[in-house]
């Protein structure tokens, strides 16, 4: 009879660093015989590689070689979240308040014989390699010198790593998509955390490459998971939803990782610089984006982002946005806008945002190879501050606008929205608890009510293939008499040919037996 083999353990060190290893070599065998593994077990860890990841994430030293699930694991995930989102945030953590934040959990989930004993919170600790560390976080803000010298010794060698064309940035702000000016003193300083001024905003992730070459196609974040607005019609942006609107680390996280299994099929690899946050979590398996985060306290000096390329997003917004206003007042109508207008109106903004606006953006964060690029010189002129304040004059001619309501408060309005924050621990249990999780995304009542009702004044009829080509034949003829651009006309043919093969395709094919009618 044979010996049975040793089983040797593999310590969740070993786990993590295989890993990271396969997201530059997926090949198994290799790295069975880098690790002097089984490749059956490295499959196996590649499997549950996000469980093994959640598990580091706790903290600790990663010694153990299992990953034990508890009685409660419900709890125990809630918990782990609750850790991961405060140690974010620099807050320390003790055994006693664990203890009571267990309690505290256990009657959110209606768990029913619990008892946070020194048993329990061992065990738990042990389960998930959570070891009780102080904190050295950063106190308030860095000076002006240490940030000069981590722009020159530590981000320009990350640079020189990539090209220019796949270095990026990512921010989040926040946006009232429907205020107008007559509104802005209303809202000044809004942080917007509760309250029916957060139905009127949502949150925005910008994202674009140092050449300015690349603009990321923008991602938005509500409140309602399902708009009425948005029924049978084209989104033109990503789109999502949470009660806060806020981003949060599972939203950052999705968006991340699809954005790398396109990178990975373009065969690209791109460096991403971000802010550190409870919204971006550390540790996230990905094959061809490197993630970097700016030194704490430094992002309004450091992130390109708010160096000039979000307030110009706004300005192209509002622009837009303040011509919807002269437009009713010109048919004499209501001025009405919803979600869906918004978001359509949100992508021509970014289309308006030049490269070479972020191009210069990225400069002035200082991301540049050396110090002969780091003078930024004079920002482009924008054409979009111009036709703002055209449209400015013209609504207060009409009485609009009053004479105290300033347009650089009006394109600044909502710089102070929240939009992301520690999430409560009641927050965290709804949002991870299996026994709740299909409804962690929806509104309450009262607040699906609200938006319904809001949607409901201006909800627009819909519009027939037919109606759109009478239009558009109205469209081609004012374009071919007013104007000699041949893109225009070349814009006006295509419209022309698309609206005419939708009204088309979707018709019933005629049988030949429809062309002979039965003899008697």
């Amino acid at each position: 009879m044979s010996t049975p083999k040793k089983r040797s353990a593999v310590t969740l060190d070993v786990k993590k660093a295989i890993i990271e290893a396969a997201a530059n070599n997926n090949n198994q065998t290799q790295l069975a015989k880098q690790f002097n593994i089984p490749r059956t077990t490295i499959n196996d860890i590649l499997r549950k590689k996000d469980a093994i990841l959640k598990a580091i994430d706790g903290g600790g030293e990663s010694k153990r070689a299992r990953i034990k699930t508890g009685k409660y694991s419900d709890l125990e995930q809630a918990l782990l979240r609750w850790i991961k989102t405060v140690r974010s945030e620099n807050v320390p953590i003790t055994g006693q308040l664990l203890k009571e934040k267990a309690k505290e959990t256990s009657s959110l989930l209606n768990i029913e014989g619990f008892k946070a004993s020194e048993g329990w919170l061992m065990n738990f600790k042990h389960r998930h390699s959570i070891t009780f560390k102080s904190n050295q976080g950063e106190a308030g803000a860095i000076d002006v010198e240490s940030l000069g010298e981590w722009q020159q010794q530590v981000l320009r060698e990350e640079l020189a790593k990539f090209s220019p064309d796949d270095i990026f940035n990512a921010d989040e702000t926040g946006l009232f998509w429907q205020l107008l000016p007559n509104k802005t003193l209303a809202f000044k300083g809004e942080r917007c955390t509760n309250g029916k001024k957060s139905k009127e905003r949502i949150t925005v992730l910008v994202g674009a490459n140092m050449s300015g070459t690349e603009k990321l196609p923008l991602l938005v974040i509500g409140k309602s998971a399902k708009p009425r607005c948005f029924k049978n019609a084209h989104v033109p942006l990503n789109y999502t939803a949470n009660k806060k609107a806020w981003m949060t680390g599972d939203v950052f996280e999705s968006w991340l990782k699809n954005w790398d299994k396109k990178l990975k099929k373009d065969g690209r690899k791109v460096l991403l610089y971000i802010d550190n946050c409870s919204s971006h979590p550390l540790h996230i398996v990905l094959q061809n984006i490197t993630m970097k985060f700016f030194p704490p306290n430094t992002t309004a000096m450091s992130q390109p982002m708010d160096q000039g390329i979000i307030q110009n997003l706004k300005v192209h917004y509002r622009r837009f946005l303040l011509r919807e206003r002269i437009k009713a007042i010109d048919e004499k109508k209501d001025f009405l806008i919803n979600l869906l207008n918004a978001l359509h109106l949100l992508r021509r903004a970014w289309d308006d945002v030049k490269p070479e606006t972020v191009h210069n953006c990225f400069r002035k964060a200082a991301f540049v190879l050396n110090d002969a690029m780091a003078d930024v010189g004079g920002m482009p002129s924008d054409e979009g501050i111009d036709e703002i304040l055209n449209l400015w004059d013209n609504l207060k001619v009409h009485g609009y606008i009053e004479n105290d309501v300033d347009w650089v408060d009006y394109i600044n309005i909502d710089e102070e929205v929240i939009t992301r924050g520690a999430l409560s621990l009641a927050e965290i249990v709804e949002g991870c608890s299996t026994a709740v999780a299909d409804g962690a995304n929806k509104l309450s009542d009262s607040e699906v009510m609200d938006i319904d009702d809001e949607e409901a004044k201006i909800e627009e009829p819909a519009i027939t293939s037919l109606q759109a080509q009478n239009a558009m034949r109205l469209v081609r003829q004012y374009v071919e008499k007013n104007f000699a651009d041949p893109v225009l006309l070349r814009y006006s043919d295509g419209l022309d040919n698309a609206i005419f093969l939708e009204r088309y395709k979707n018709q019933k094919q005629k049988k030949l037996t429809d062309f002979f009618q039965p003899t008697q």
